[in-house]
């Protein structure tokens, strides 16, 4: 094999049982160590924090003054995701990459939606697309959102190779 990254990822599925694929496997796949080299796993540490201080900045701050209230949930959902997110990267989980890719796609629909149709209680947003602040998030979500994408089929591919 002409990656020493991934075939040690290989046998370390293999050495975690991967390849049984029973219903612990799933867990064993999300809680393993990640083929992704370190500098991909820091641009994504980087996005992540990005995401999150972005939308503090929005909401005005850690407490914030977002109304309707299930915004200023969806908010703190997020700043929460990326949070929890952020170590899971760092230590090169499998499962972050996923958890990276939601947190990413759900802002970028939600702003697209409150962009193009509106939301609920939020009619004033509608064409607002000149928001300096919404174009960088949907910059960094998207990106953030191609990495993790690709990290994790990645993974599940190098995890289906192991299970032959």
């Amino acid at each position: 094999m002409s990656n020493p990254i991934l075939a040690d990822h290989y046998a370390r599925a293999a050495e975690l049982g991967l390849a049984r694929r029973s219903r612990s496997s799933v867990l064993r796949f999300a809680l393993s160590d990640d083929a992704a080299p370190l500098p991909v796993s820091l641009v994504a540490f980087a996005l992540l924090l990005a995401v999150g201080l972005v939308h503090i900045e929005d909401q005005g701050g850690f407490i914030g003054n977002v109304t309707p209230l299930y915004m200023a949930v969806g908010y703190y959902l997020v700043e929460i995701a990326a949070a929890i997110t952020i170590p899971m990267i760092l230590r090169r989980k499998t499962g972050a990459w996923a958890l990276a890719s939601l947190v990413s796609i759900g802002p970028f629909i939600a702003y697209i939606l409150s962009r193009s149709v509106g939301l609920p209680g939020d009619p004033g947003d509608v064409g607002n697309w000149g928001y300096v602040l919404g174009t960088v998030s949907l910059i960094v979500e998207g990106t953030l959102f191609i990495l993790s994408t690709v990290c994790l089929l990645r993974a599940v591919s190098a995890w289906r190779r192991a299970g032959r």
